[in-house]
């Protein structure tokens, strides 16, 4: 889906798990700007990136589920 209608959002979920039930868990996160890719080993986006996506920085984030 697109955030903010600018940034790609992409799930990857390759054991197709219920995203909804405590089975699926956010392993990390990729967070692409034009000038770099960031990478979080949680499911929580610290500032400034945070603030990042938010003024629409971002192009495009990749989650990952375990």
């Amino acid at each position: 889906f697109r955030l903010f209608s600018k940034t790609l959002v992409v799930y990857h979920n390759p054991n197709l798990k219920d995203t909804y039930s405590k089975e699926s868990s956010i392993e990390k996160v990729k967070i692409t700007f034009a000038d770099r890719e960031v990478f979080f080993e949680s499911g929580v986006i610290k500032p400034p990136f945070s603030f990042k996506i938010r003024d629409r920085k971002a192009e495009r984030i990749d989650i990952y589920l375990t």
